[in-house]
């Protein structure tokens, strides 16, 4: 295994818990202002993809070399 790959494999965990947290956050952030938790779930699903493409693009990177 090559360095890059350990590297995703120790935040990907982190990273998900991270997500779950906000995810239930943005739950209650609902409940007393709808239009505050619904900006914080539509960032959540920004980072998601952005997560997504880069652990991608650095995986990739690691097997050209």
């Amino acid at each position: 295994m090559s360095v890059c790959h350990d590297i995703v494999q120790l935040i990907t965990p982190i990273y998900g818990s991270l997500l779950l947290l906000v995810l239930v956050a943005s739950g209650f952030i609902m409940m007393f202002a709808p239009a505050k938790g619904t900006e914080l779930l539509k960032n959540a699903g920004i980072s998601v993809i952005v997560f997504v493409i880069a652990t991608t693009l650095l995986e990739s990177l690691c097997a050209s070399h």
